[in-house]
């Protein structure tokens, strides 16, 4: 065969390989989206968790009744409170990050 009769099936073969790439890569995009949408709502339902527990922490290190319990509280809320930032969802707790 030669050069003009190979160049239109190599263009079609071509184009068909750059087809199916394209699909799946369109495709694994969309997969690492829907995955870092769930991962984001995962870290705000635990962030959630972390600043409940913080402001426990915050009206046990208050209590009147332990006073000598506060520096350890704080410890631990200081401790949770870097774990809110690991996380990346400091900034849509703010009251916990006071």
């Amino acid at each position: 065969m030669t050069r003009k009769q190979l160049f239109y099936p190599a263009l079609a073969l071509a184009v068909i390989v750059t087809l199916i790439a394209s699909i799946f890569i369109y495709k694994r995009m969309q997969i690492q989206h829907i995955t870092q949408q769930y991962t984001q709502k995962a870290h705000l339902e635990y962030g959630k968790k972390i600043a409940a527990d913080i402001d426990r922490l915050r009206s046990l290190a208050n209590d009147p009744n332990f006073p000598d319990l506060k520096p350890k509280y704080q410890v631990t809320i200081a401790a949770r409170q870097e774990e809110l930032r690991k996380l990346g969802v400091d900034k849509d707790f703010p009251e916990a990050m006071k």
